[in-house]
């Protein structure tokens, strides 16, 4: 089992339906100013701008959106 130090991730995984969902994908997420309905405009307009085709276009979407985490977590290194 995966565990997080993140407050906002539970270990229990609720399904969101209905408005609910709604409100998953168009309000903020924890701890940031952007949505996920606002991270996957942004993400598929940079598609639309670099046109791969096919399952390059998969992999582009997908490192476009690990690269740009809204959410990603921050490391930082011990001084030497």
């Amino acid at each position: 089992m995966l565990e997080s130090s993140n407050e906002h991730i539970s270990k229990i995984k609720k399904r969101p339906l209905g408005a609910e969902l709604d409100a998953v994908v168009r309000d903020p997420m924890p701890g940031c100013e952007e949505s996920i309905n606002d991270v996957l405009v942004a993400a598929l307009v940079e598609l639309c701008k670099v046109k791969p085709v096919g399952l390059d276009a998969v992999r582009w979407l997908g490192e476009w959106l690990l690269n740009n985490n809204p959410n990603k977590p921050l490391v930082i290194e011990p001084d030497e």
